[in-house]
């Protein structure tokens, strides 16, 4: 049984353009909408409070990030690969992820998980010459999954 669970994500909308450079390759599967991740899982879906998110927002300035360069993880247990910018600074992320105490570990903007045998390098061919993108964070994101399922995520403008 999939457990019920919450995740926090930063909309980053200037990125779909990263997104849809790769939207016609056979074995991609698109993250969207376009995003860094703050806490996934960030809590179960129960211990999810909207007004923690909704504090954190309102105590965060809105911020402008510059994502250079294309990378890679390594290939997870079913053999797909993650295709992801990552941002020249990655300070404003951590903060955020200390006020609503999230465990961020690397940050970064998933563009696209690439099947077994999907053509990463062609992935990477792609969104390259759309870098560096410079985006505006101004969108924090609360999302549930219930029963596998996610939900329409509850937005909450940075306003500090």
């Amino acid at each position: 049984m999939t457990q019920d669970v919450a995740a926090l994500q930063l909309l980053v909308p200037e990125a779909k353009q990263l997104l849809d450079a790769v939207r016609d390759l056979a074995g991609v599967g698109l993250l969207q909408p376009a995003h860094v991740s703050l806490g996934y899982p960030w809590r179960t879906a129960e211990a999810a409070d909207p007004s923690v998110v909704q504090a954190a927002a309102e105590c965060t300035r809105a911020f402008q990030v510059r994502f250079a360069e294309a990378r890679t993880f390594p290939p997870d247990g079913r053999g797909r690969v993650l295709v992801h910018v990552a941002p020249d600074d990655d300070e404003p992320f951590h903060e955020l992820a200390r006020i609503v105490q999230a465990d961020l570990r690397q940050v970064h903007l998933s563009v696209a998980r690439v099947m077994k045998g999907g053509d990463v390098p062609e992935v990477v061919r792609r969104v390259e010459p759309l870098l560096p993108l410079v985006a505006t964070v101004r969108l924090l994101e609360l999302t549930v999954q219930y029963g596998g399922v996610w939900q329409p995520g509850r937005r909450f403008a940075l306003t500090g």
